[in-house]
């Protein structure tokens, strides 16, 4: 069955992204190390072909960064925000090559990239924190030549949160002049127009929160009490207007009211809540089976986990393994769509599914580390109720053969119906796709670029730890070729080679570390 219509968990899916944490890592060239900037001055320079992009970043900047900007000319300059953070205007021009500016925060991440001539400094204002920052001029035309770069301080605008009780409803209007997401939170280059409101929950309870708007595209989105993003809607309540339904554990959040795009106008905010029922968990046997019924009394899935929107009746069984084990999940029904989720000992989910298991009936075949985990029965329909059986079982790891990759050497191999799939030699991962796997040694931190070609089937690479968690798996594919660049400190990996449409055959492998 298509997903349309139910929200998406977030997962630790096959195809998440996630980049190793490389702070330490460091240009790799001195001769191309940052200039001091003077931001009340500016600075008229030359731009040679002597450093490329990839020098003048760090490892794990280079890997987020499109593959086409890695070899670009470039120039990095480091700038020093005053105390208390501010707004950092940039405007680049050049008479002899097609400029591109990258604004990077104090930890090296990228910011904000504009091409043109001359950039338009709208579109090069930043927020950020105190302390060092980085302007980087490239050459998009990778080009050379003689180039103005002249910075500004600007006052960032006034962002107080509003305070908001749930239950309340609240007009307001995002209007020309007022706080921007660059004024409000950063590092941001994001200029929209924003509203912020401080709300409190004393325990945890089920929150909707509406934002209707007759003016623009109406964007809503929710922050914990440490900054990070934990709740976000667009188009829910129809019509451009935002929705949010979730679970909120006791705490203080702020709710930012925006515009999907550029706008202003005014706003409604509608909020109501109310108290989550206790969700009680039973122990299931692996392997072992259990029969039961989702009904109107189960709490609901946005009840039991914190910050998901889903709210289908659920049924949580809870169990413990001692070794590196696969578990095999069924939740079968006939009175209802089958959905299963699996989720660790921290209520994060790991795995769901639909149909995997036939028909409307559902499957979580997976790989998992010593441990407790929880299965959820679930329907995917939201408010179906029916008769179910969760049956589980576990079998021994296999065996899967490993070859040895080394930077700089090609490799080639062949992918094969009878050869191990993606799950067997990951954890984590419900991904039956068949697979091969690598051992790499890397003995130096830098950027890691890992390139699988094949004419006989449609690629796939992906980086994990030795102990199979899946780092990273989302690259870049054109004309049979998948390219993965991730900032890898010195250290031992596993890379896998998979086939992303079922067809077998062989394949080409490089890894190169700059």
């Amino acid at each position: 069955m298509n997903a349309t219509g139910r929200p998406e968990f977030r997962t630790a899916g096959f195809l998440c992204a996630f980049l190793l944490a490389a702070g330490s890592l460091t240009a790799q060239s001195t001769n191309c190390a940052s200039k001091p900037l003077d931001l009340s001055a500016g600075f008229d320079g030359n731009l040679t072909t002597d450093c490329k992009m990839q020098d003048v970043v760090n490892a794990a900047t280079a890997a987020t960064l499109p593959a086409s900007f890695r070899g670009l000319s470039a120039q990095s300059f480091q700038a020093v925000i005053p105390e208390g953070g501010s707004l950092l205007q940039v405007k680049l021009s050049s008479a002899s090559f097609t400029p591109l500016v990258v604004l990077l925060d104090g930890k090296g991440n990228p910011l904000t990239s504009n091409l043109g001539t001359p950039i338009a400094p709208a579109d090069s204002t930043v927020g950020l924190p105190a302390g060092p920052s980085t302007i980087i001029v490239a050459s998009a035309s990778n080009a050379a030549g003689a180039f103005s770069l002249t910075p500004a301080l600007q006052t960032p605008r006034p962002c107080a949160p509003i305070d908001l009780t749930l239950g309340n409803q609240i007009t307001g209007r995002l209007s020309d002049g007022g706080c921007r997401q660059l004024d409000f939170k950063g590092p941001s280059g994001n200029a929209r127009l924003v509203d912020v409101y401080k709300v409190s929950v004393s325990n945890f309870a089920i929150a909707a929160i509406e934002m209707d708007s007759t003016a623009f595209d109406s964007y809503l989105y929710v922050l914990d009490s440490t900054g990070a993003q934990v709740l976000f809607d667009d188009n829910t309540a129809g019509r451009g207007n935002a929705l949010i339904v979730a679970g909120l554990p006791a705490g203080d959040y702020l709710v930012v009211a925006t515009a999907a795009a550029s706008g202003a106008g005014a706003y409604t905010l509608q909020t109501q809540t109310q108290a989550a029922r206790p969700c009680y968990e039973e122990t299931i046997s692996i392997p072992g089976s259990v029969k039961s019924a989702l009904s109107n009394k189960d709490c609901g899935f946005l009840e039991y986990v914190p910050y998901q929107s889903f709210g289908g009746y659920t049924r949580a069984y809870n169990f413990e393994i001692t070794k590196k084990v696969q578990v095999i999940a069924d939740l079968l029904s006939q009175d209802f769509d089958a959905y299963l989720l699996l989720l660790d000992d921290k209520k994060t989910v790991l795995s769901e599914d639909d149909d995997s298991a036939g028909g409307s009936n559902s499957r979580i075949f997976v790989t998992l580390n010593p441990g407790r985990y929880t299965i959820v029965a679930n329907s995917y329909d939201e408010g179906e109720t029916g008769n179910f059986e969760l049956r589980t079982s576990m079998q021994d790891v296999p065996e899967c053969p490993s070859d040895v990759l080394k930077p700089g050497t090609p490799a080639t191999g062949s992918i094969g119906t009878s050869d191990c799939r993606v799950r067997d030699f990951t954890v984590n991962q419900t991904a039956a796709a068949q697979a091969r796997q690598f051992t790499l040694d890397i003995p130096n931190d830098g950027l890691l670029i890992l390139e699988a070609a094949s004419t006989q089937f449609a690629p796939g690479v992906f980086l994990a730890s030795t102990t199979g968690k899946v780092l990273a798996s989302n690259g870049n594919s054109a004309n049979g070729v998948y390219q993965l660049a991730v900032a890898a400190p010195a250290g031992s990996y596993i890379v896998g080679v998979y086939s992303g449409n079922g067809r077998t055959g062989t394949f080409n492998l490089n890894a190169t570390v700059q």
